[in-house]
């Protein structure tokens, strides 16, 4: 499994990204190619920048890409700029990208972040220190029997 990236609109009624913006913005204006499916829906759009093939997904109303590189999220914030109209690049973990450097969370996605399961030190512990009093109580054990085996039977001398 990956890290997604997608390009979303949120925030007003109209929020997929239609076939037709990505036909006049991401073909018509940035030069990717299409590929369609047999319905003649389009499927991905790909294109070569900077000697990396930048290679998106459409999905319900979302183009997204999958652990993408620093050239293809440059391309999707370009992308959404020519977009407008509430386009924005999001990440998996709720984060919205001004730039490839820089990131914010945005009022729409508030209900991504309250789902994100958090974990606290209390909660490592409480799990951490049963393995750990096994792991010594092994240990310890283990140490004992070779000592007494040594010392019955010449074990280990």
């Amino acid at each position: 499994m990956g890290y997604h990236v997608s390009i979303v609109r949120t925030g007003l009624p109209e929020k997929t990204i239609r076939q037709e913006e990505i036909v006049s913005v991401v073909e018509g204006q940035f030069g990717f190619e299409l590929e369609r499916d047999d319905a003649g829906s389009i499927k991905q759009v790909s294109r070569e920048v900077s000697g990396e093939e930048v290679l998106l997904f459409y999905d319900e109303g979302e183009l997204w890409a999958k652990t993408p590189g620093e050239t293809t999220l440059r391309t999707m914030i370009e992308i959404v700029r020519a977009l407008g109209n509430g386009a924005r690049v999001r990440g998996d973990e709720g984060e919205t990208y001004k730039s490839v450097t820089k990131t914010f969370h945005h009022p729409d996605d508030a209900h991504l972040l309250e789902e994100t399961p958090k974990i606290y030190w209390k909660d490592v512990v409480s799990w951490a220190l049963p393995i750990l009093a096994g792991l010594s109580f092994i240990y310890g054990f283990g140490t004992l029997l070779l000592r007494y085996l040594s010392k019955t039977y010449g074990f280990g001398s």
